[in-house]
């Protein structure tokens, strides 16, 4: 994308003064993307790696009762083995048991879904009664769980962190399509980009400028 494509999208390219100041990838400040190329550029060399090797560790537990045991659903492999997820580590580990024992209980409902669509709703009836499980929660062991399914979702869910960083495109609702981004965006599958957004939203909100009407997601 030029300057020029860049400017009529309402975005700045490395090569303004508020990019230099902003933007803390490393990336080379003359650029000739514009800045959220360059981001997904940086997403795709640092943090992509990480996501494909989490994906596939839960591809790798193979069933649903294996993935269910030992705090495995809310997990992340760490330099020193299994540690407790950041986005869960405000979870009591009594809740989360909790939420495990609800989700077992939707085990053979889980196993029939085809869709990522259905493992979410399903998940999120199961935690329907479990206060303090909101959203992110949700739709994580959504992911995990459709991981071991080997299902991926086909739309960008938006939650906390994730519509946040959706907003600075003009993206508002609870979930999106991929096309609805930017045009650099669509090298990355819908899960890696709800992960983008959640992990540059600091960078977006000072780079974009958000839109005074937000363009209307696309039906599905």
């Amino acid at each position: 994308m030029t300057r020029d494509q860049a400017r009529k999208r309402g975005t700045k390219s490395f090569g303004s003064p508020l990019a230099r100041e902003c933007c803390n990838c490393g990336h080379s400040a003359t650029s000739e993307y514009n800045f959220v190329a360059d981001l997904v550029n940086h997403y795709i060399e640092d943090y992509r790696p990480r996501f494909l090797q989490e994906a596939n560790r839960f591809r790798n537990y193979g069933t649903l009762p294996e993935l269910f045991r030992n705090g495995h659903l809310w997990s992340y492999l760490g330099s020193r083995g299994l540690k407790k997820h950041p986005h869960q580590q405000r979870i009591s580990s009594k809740l989360l048991q909790s939420a495990v024992t609800a989700l077992r209980r939707n085990e053979r409902e889980l196993l029939s879904a085809t869709k990522f669509h259905e493992v979410l709703r399903i998940v999120t009836k199961s935690m329907k009664k479990l206060r303090g499980i909101g959203a992110l929660a949700i739709y994580d062991f959504t992911l995990r769980i459709s991981h071991v399914l080997r299902l991926s979702p086909t739309t960008v869910y938006l939650h906390a962190g994730t519509r946040d960083g959706a907003m600075c495109f003009g993206v508002k609702g609870d979930s999106a399509d991929k096309n609805d981004f930017d045009p650099s965006m669509s090298q990355l599958e819908p899960a890696e980009i709800e992960d983008f957004l959640c992990v540059f939203k600091g960078n977006l909100k000072k780079l974009l400028k958000l839109p005074s009407k937000p363009r209307p997601l696309t039906s599905k």
